[in-house]
């Protein structure tokens, strides 16, 4: 009968038990960030009309314009 030597401390399954749970919120921003691109590609939402210019409204993942500079 062969004895299995592997032992894992308290630090190394609290870094694999972080490294999981980083994942997974890493996985829900991402999935949080394209929420609206992905019902869009699954047809379940109409894509967003372009916002017209001039009206200060921002399309989805764009900057607002800034008419004064920045010092």
């Amino acid at each position: 009968m062969a004895r299995n030597l592997a032992y894992l401390d308290g630090g190394t399954a609290s870094m694999m038990l972080q490294v999981v749970v980083g994942a997974v919120a890493a996985a829900l921003v991402t999935l949080k960030l394209f929420w609206r691109r992905v019902l869009v590609a699954l047809r379940l939402r109409r894509p967003a009309p372009p916002a017209r210019p001039g009206s200060g409204q921002t399309t989805e993942g764009e900057q607002p314009r800034v008419d004064h500079p920045s010092a």
